[in-house]
């Protein structure tokens, strides 16, 4: 009864893989998605997709016992407005460190410090208290790029004296 509830109630809203793991306390593969793939959703947002369900399910799961049915679907309602929300405003990471990563990968594989610089500043943006991994990849990131290499050599020290990582 729960199950055929639960699908007749989001059926039209999400995709039934997502239901099937909702209901199954199964952790949920955004790799294999549809919603992954209807929002372009890389390996890092997907990372930070998954990280977002399983602290939404376990927040679920203590307060299992004192939620009835009705609320448990408005519950996974609100939590799946909020992803299609944030995934239209790709702002569907919240942990910096799934951009700091990005980031890595498009300097290190990618050999695009633009674009890593661009990624760690979304690192930074989220936390800036906690940045120092971020600014510290981002100035490496700055030093990297040929051109204006003494503009980025102050930039790269901007962002280190943010976090005090120089005197």
């Amino acid at each position: 009864m729960y199950y055929e509830t639960c699908t007749k109630l989001q059926a039209d809203k999400y995709p039934s893989d997502v239901i099937e793991c909702f209901l199954e306390g199964k952790p949920f593969k955004p790799e294999s998605s549809s919603l992954a793939t209807q929002y372009g959703w890389g390996v890092y947002e997907r990372s930070g997709l998954q990280e977002r369900w399983s602290i939404w399910f376990n927040r679920l799961q203590h307060e299992k016992k004192s939620i009835d049915l009705q609320d448990v679907v408005k519950t996974f309602d609100k939590f799946g407005s909020a992803i299609r929300s944030d995934g239209d405003k790709e702002k569907l990471v919240k942990n910096p460190y799934y951009y700091v990563q990005k980031g890595n990968e498009a300097l290190d594989c990618l050999k695009n410090p633009q674009l890593a610089i661009e990624i760690y500043q979304k690192a930074i943006d989220l936390d800036e208290t906690y940045s120092v991994t971020a600014r510290y990849n981002k100035a490496r990131a700055l030093l990297t790029i040929e051109d204006n290499k003494g503009r980025n050599k102050k930039k790269a020290k901007a962002e280190f004296e943010k976090n005090d990582l120089v005197d």
